[in-house]
């Protein structure tokens, strides 16, 4: 592999991957899932596209904080409010 391949193979930067890995722990995906998602993500070669399916499924995952028990915040509660109302 030479340096003008290394241009046409896009991969996610690392930053964008440990936040994907930080909204599955907070999931409320099962426990395989999550194992089976954070062993993909953990090669770091994960592509763009793969990226944006994944985000949405992490994201739209993620557990409420406030009927959850976690500690939250004043966001989180206004973010609640809006959807409920």
């Amino acid at each position: 592999m030479n340096f003008e391949d290394l241009n046409s193979y896009d991969v996610i930067d690392d930053g964008k991957i440990e936040y994907l890995l930080s909204l599955l722990r907070t999931s409320g995906l099962s426990n395989e899932i999550k194992e089976d998602l954070t062993n993909e993500l953990e090669t770091f070669d994960i592509t763009p596209e793969r990226y944006d399916e994944l985000n949405k499924i992490i994201f739209n995952s993620q557990l409420d904080a406030i009927n959850s028990g976690f500690n939250y915040t004043q966001t989180d509660i206004n973010r609640k409010l809006k959807k409920e109302i």
